[in-house]
C-alpha cells in the first residue's frame, strides 16, 4: 500500500539560496514570532515564503523539523506519518509509544483523533529543549477535517517551547 511509504525528501528542508535579497525586517518579525506557539505565513504563490523561512531557520541555532505537504497528503494517515518522520529525523525515538501505523483507521472517529493528538502532544513534551516544527504548504490540506482537527488540538495543547509554522 502506497500510504505506508514515506517520501523522505518531503522532510528535508531546502537549502537557503545564496542569491536572495536580505530582508532584515522580515527576519526580525520571524524572530518575534517565536514568542507564539503557532505562526502562519501567508501570501500568494511565488512570493518567497519558503525562501525566507529557510533563510531564517538556517540562521537560528534551534532544532527544527521540516515537512513539505503535497496534494497526496490530504488524508490523515500520510499526513501524520510524514509529520512524525520529520520530527524523528531530528529527535530520534520521537513518538515510540504511538501504536503501529497499520492499526490506524483511514477514516478515524473523533475518539481515535483525540487519542492521536494526545499521544503526539505527550511525545512533544518528552523532547528536551525548544523545537520548531515547519509544515510547508499546509494550505494543500486546508479542507481535510481530520488533519485540521488534530492540528488545532496539537497547537492548543503544545508545550510552551514548541513552535509550529504553517
Amino acid at each position: 500500500m502506497t500510504t505506508d511509504i514515506i517520501i523522505q525528501s518531503k522532510c528535508i528542508p531546502p537549502s537557503p539560496s545564496n542569491h536572495c535579497i536580505s530582508r532584515a525586517t522580515l527576519m526580525r518579525t520571524l524572530k518575534k514570532s517565536l514568542d507564539h506557539t503557532c505562526t502562519l505565513i501567508h501570501s500568494g504563490a511565488g512570493y518567497g515564503k519558503t525562501t525566507i523561512l529557510t533563510q531564517f531557520l538556517h540562521a537560528q541555532s534551534s532544532k527544527f523539523s521540516w515537512y513539505s505537504v503535497s496534494e497526496e497528503d490530504d488524508n490523515i494517515l500520510p499526513f501524520l506519518r510524514h509529520l512524525f518522520f520529520s520530527i524523528t529525523r531530528i529527535v530520534p525515538g520521537f513518538g515510540q509509544e504511538f501504536d503501529a501505523w497499520n492499526q490506524l483507521s483511514r477514516f478515524p472517529k473523533i475518539e481515535e483523533l483525540n487519542r492521536w493528538f494526545k499521544l503526539f502532544v505527550n511525545s512533544l513534551c518528552a523532547i528536551e529543549g525548544p523545537i520548531l516544527i515547519v509544515i510547508d504548504d499546509y494550505h494543500l490540506v486546508d479542507h481535510e477535517f481530520h488533519i485540521n482537527y488534530v492540528m488545532e488540538k496539537i497547537i492548543e495543547f503544545s508545550p510552551s517551547f514548541m513552535y509550529i509554522n504553517q
